[in-house]
């Protein structure tokens, strides 16, 4: 698709407000998997993920009044689409998130586990792209709905060159070994609990970079960095972005 102008409107269905996608119609020639790029009148733009819907008239984009308010787009507002190309995309190593509720009235004083909510999140979210300063709907079985705010995002090259991280990157695509961390919104009254609570990241021995030496093996670390790199590094990443870049995955490792 060619750049084209849509309006905005709002979220057309209430099952998807939670989806964290731009709703698009299913009559627009958009996929599940089609990334686009939303310039505004001022020149600013953002990329996101879409959702087709049956209930959407063509050329509108729906959008939830959250996504409206991060975006500063009112309703009405004609803004410029287009497609972005996928595999020219960086993924995302790891990603802090601040959490907040969305209704302050239905706050709650008990812990939120970071664990669970690292875990679904990813679920959910998977090669989705995040943006520094987005604003995401959370829903946690038995809790108060939820807003996180992108406060951080690592990204790293890609499965050939896992050395290389940007740790002050604006946008990110998500995958299966993203890391998701939390932190407190400022008053928010969020209280956490579990080990994905803070903006370090835990250390993890599937890492290019790691200090073998702090395990109490030395002399290996260039080694152990050329066999990451050759045998593991390709089958963290999602299997689409591997056939995107035609790369092949190593069946074995021979150590002389």
């Amino acid at each position: 698709m060619s750049r084209k102008y849509f309006k905005i409107t709002k979220c057309p269905d209430p099952a998807l407000a939670t989806a964290n996608r731009i709703i698009v119609s299913d009559r627009d020639g958009f996929s599940d998997k089609s990334i686009i790029n939303i310039t505004k009148n001022n020149g600013t733009s953002s990329i996101h993920s879409v959702i087709l819907s049956p209930k959407l008239q063509p050329s509108y984009l729906g959008l939830t009044l959250v996504d409206r308010q991060w975006l500063e787009i009112p309703l009405d507002e004609q803004v410029l689409v287009s497609v972005e190309n996928r595999s020219t995309k960086k993924l995302a190593s790891m990603v802090v998130l601040s959490v907040e509720f969305l209704q302050k009235a239905k706050a709650t004083k008990n812990p939120l586990n970071t664990d669970e909510m690292a875990q679904q999140f990813s679920m959910k979210h998977i090669e989705q792209p995040v943006q520094l300063h987005q604003r995401l709907v959370f829903t946690l079985p038995n809790n108060p709905t939820l807003v996180f705010t992108v406060n951080k995002i690592s990204t790293t090259e890609g499965p050939l060159d896992m050395s290389k991280i940007d740790e002050h990157a604006k946008v990110g695509i998500l995958f299966q070994n993203t890391e998701i961390r939390f932190e407190p919104a400022k008053s928010s009254g969020v209280l956490l609990k579990g080990s994905a609570v803070g903006t370090e990241s835990s250390p993890n021995v599937i890492n290019p970079n790691w200090d073998f030496a702090q395990m109490g093996i030395g002399g290996l670390s260039d080694e152990f960095s050329d066999i990451f790199r050759r045998a593991f590094a390709s089958r963290l990443f999602p299997s689409n972005i591997i056939a995107d870049l035609g790369i092949k995955h190593a069946k074995g490792v021979v150590i002389n």
